[in-house]
Formats: C-alpha cells, structure tokens, sequence
C-alpha cells in the first residue's frame, strides 16, 4: 500500500505541519525535475491506451524509458507492465 501524506493528515495520523514539511522536504533533494513535452506525453499516453492504465501511472514508465533508467515502483500491476519496456524493481 502506497504511502500517502494527505490521506494521512486527513485521517489525523500526521499533522499539517508535518505533511508540509515532508512536501518541503522533496525540493531539497537532488533531483532534476522531469520536463513534460510533446514526445513524452503521446509516448505515456501510448503506453497508458497499450496497457489500459491511467495516465499518471504510465509517465512514470515513460520517464524511466526515456531516461534510461530503472523504475522503482510497489505497484504489482504498475511493475508487470514496466518490465516490458524498462528495467523494473519490485521491493
């Protein structure tokens, strides 16, 4: 089950200082933000009609392909259909 910081200040298991913290948190890191463009978006939407997934789960696949990188996902459903284009890992 995937970890979701708003769920968790919604149910109060984490307060809104924290969820804003943890969002903070992620500019910090030292990572280049992937840029959105034409190639990329009818690649992920090539993937997401080929798979029958919804879109925000396929980027991710597209990413990893075009980047050339592996793609780590708890997803059994999201890793199955990466496997067939990029290196997958599942934890």
């Amino acid at each position: 089950m995937a970890f979701d910081r708003r769920a968790c200040a919604l149910r109060n298991l984490l307060n809104e200082k924290a969820v804003l913290d943890s969002v903070a948190s992620l500019y910090k890191l030292p990572l280049d933000p992937a840029k959105l463009d034409e190639e990329l978006t009818t690649r992920t939407t090539k993937l997401a009609l080929d798979a029958k997934f919804p879109v925000y789960d396929t980027v991710y696949i597209a990413v990893a392909e075009r980047e050339k990188a592996a793609l780590l996902t708890s997803d059994r459903k999201q890793h199955f259909e990466a496997k067939k284009h990029v290196e997958a890992v599942l934890p």
